[in-house]
């Protein structure tokens, strides 16, 4: 029996076909919204009601932290990728120290495709966060209640430096401070049965070739 090139592309066609579906239940898509809250009875302006893109507190005068969360991508990502999920920037001169339950911020997922979803990570802050003229300093952390959560197929995971689970993040006081991590897709090492049913289907279809040539 030969092989003959009309095989050939018939094989080709319903590997590609496999491939794609695969790639494709590998994606996903996400963005991110803040939310702070203050907890010291005082005068701030990081009572935030409700979840949103930028999100700030401080004080009046503007000095504190603002949160800036990522848009949705215009591509998509694939399992495993590398992600930021906002970042904290410094505002304003001045100083606050806080501790325990003082001032919190959450943050909040909230995924696009393979399916909607939202999820949320709390977390509170500790230590101190001064900008002046006489210099910056800071050994501020927010410190997330955990590391991890998931949106149906897809688990988002907050990660350090070189990849480690994200525990504490130390805030700068004179930049931007990304809150990092990665995401992995579920399905992304097992095919689902409507996957392979397609592949089944172009090998099938190739049987009335074999049995010409034959």
């Amino acid at each position: 029996m030969k092989i003959t090139s009309k095989v050939v592309a018939a094989v080709a066609v319903a590997g590609s076909l496999f491939a794609a579906t695969a790639n494709a239940q590998n994606t996903f898509n996400y963005f991110t919204t803040g939310q702070f809250s203050n907890n010291l009875g005082v005068t701030s302006t990081c009572n935030d009601a409700t979840p949103a893109a930028t999100v700030s507190c401080g004080s009046p005068s503007g000095f504190g932290l603002t949160f800036n969360g990522v848009a949705v991508s215009p591509f998509g990502y694939q399992s495993g990728s590398q992600l930021s999920f906002g970042t904290f920037t410094p505002t304003g001169m001045g100083s606050a120290t806080v501790s325990g339950n003082d001032v919190t911020f959450k943050l909040f997922i909230n995924q696009t495709n393979p399916t909607t979803g939202q999820a949320a990570v709390a977390g509170t802050f500790s230590g101190t966060l001064t900008r002046g003229n006489g210099g910056s300093y800071s050994d501020l952390y927010w410190m997330p209640t955990t590391n991890q959560v998931t949106i149906g197929s897809v688990t988002y995971y907050l990660q350090g430096t070189q990849g480690t689970p994200l525990d504490s993040l130390a805030v700068g006081a004179e930049f931007q401070t990304s809150i990092n991590g990665k995401a992995v897709v579920a399905s992304s090492t097992v095919p689902e049965p409507s996957s392979l049913a397609l592949l089944g289907t172009g090998i099938i279809g190739l049987v009335p070739v074999f049995r010409r040539k034959k």
